[in-house]
């Protein structure tokens, strides 16, 4: 209809704003094609990839039954509800609950073939000094961070009680499957409407993307707390040139979105900042106006 033409690679490489060989690497795997000479890894390390794949997939499914389900959320419920997030929402994003218990997920995960080791691998287990091996995220809200093609590589917890002994956040650490500099919280859901828009609006927190998503604003995506980076941006590049910064209102928030301009800048993008008035952040603002 609109005069485009190309084979099945050229459509998923237009359509998901990726290179030949990532199209042949995505089309592969729906079809169910080996490609070694794709790799460059070893079987033993592609095979080790894909487990780590499964064991945060298995998490993000686990915690998100538990928040929906289960007797022990209740107050993780109540928070989130608090917060203005729908059952579609909570649904979509696969926010969920880690049980308050050292062992939760290893016992959930027992028969499934995965130690501790691949735990701890994954960054879903910690190992201590003494040699003990505990579960990372207990007694908080758990929001997964998706890679570009939707997969679970990673997970932001919040604390429910106010202690000041305790990080607000905690997040994954760097793994084979997960670098902050490469993955933009929300990207997954919101590059067809980037594409359909010919912008993007970036945000810092990942509650604030998701509370943009559900407010209509789907072409919103997270730094999630890290600075924006040179593969954040071409990234992005593939999408759109059109940046919206909206970070927050704050002193920092001023600070990180004028380094974040100046980036973005220089490698040829065109950009605006948005300025909240009346709200410390984008969350903020959308539950007082959408």
């Amino acid at each position: 209809g609109c005069g485009e033409g190309g084979d099945i690679f050229g459509f998923v490489m237009k359509y998901e704003g990726v290179d030949f060989k990532e199209s042949l690497k995505l089309l592969a795997g729906k079809a169910g094609v080996k490609l070694p000479e794709y790799k460059g890894k070893t079987a033993g390390e592609e095979e080790q990839l894909q487990m780590l794949l499964r064991i945060n997939a298995f998490a993000a499914r686990y915690y998100h039954e538990i928040l929906m389900k289960s007797p022990t959320a209740e107050t993780a419920r109540a928070y989130v509800s608090s917060r203005g997030l729908t059952k579609e929402t909570l649904e979509q994003w696969q926010i969920g609950y880690a049980p308050n218990d050292f062992h939760a997920l290893e016992k959930a995960l027992a028969g499934k073939q995965v130690n501790q080791f691949m735990l701890v691998t994954a960054g879903m287990s910690v190992k201590n000094e003494s040699g003990n091996v505990y579960d990372r995220f207990r007694d908080r809200v758990s929001f997964p961070i998706f890679n570009y093609y939707g997969e679970v590589v990673g997970f932001s917890a919040r604390v429910l009680k106010n202690d000041d002994a305790a990080a607000k956040y905690i997040n994954s650490p760097e793994t084979d499957i997960y670098h902050k500099s490469k993955i933009l919280f929300g990207l997954n859901f919101a590059k067809q409407e980037i594409r359909k828009r010919d912008a993007v609006v970036i945000v810092e927190g990942q509650m604030d993307c998701i509370k943009a998503h559900q407010a209509g604003f789907a072409n919103t995506v997270a730094t999630s707390g890290t600075a924006l980076a040179e593969d954040h941006l071409s990234i992005l590049g593939r999408l759109t040139k059109n940046l919206f910064f909206c970070f927050d209102g704050d002193k920092a928030g001023l600070t990180a979105a004028r380094r974040a301009g100046a980036l973005a800048l220089s490698a040829g993008f065109k950009i605006k900042m948005v300025v909240l008035e009346g709200a410390k952040d984008p969350d903020e603002l959308i539950s007082k106006d959408p």
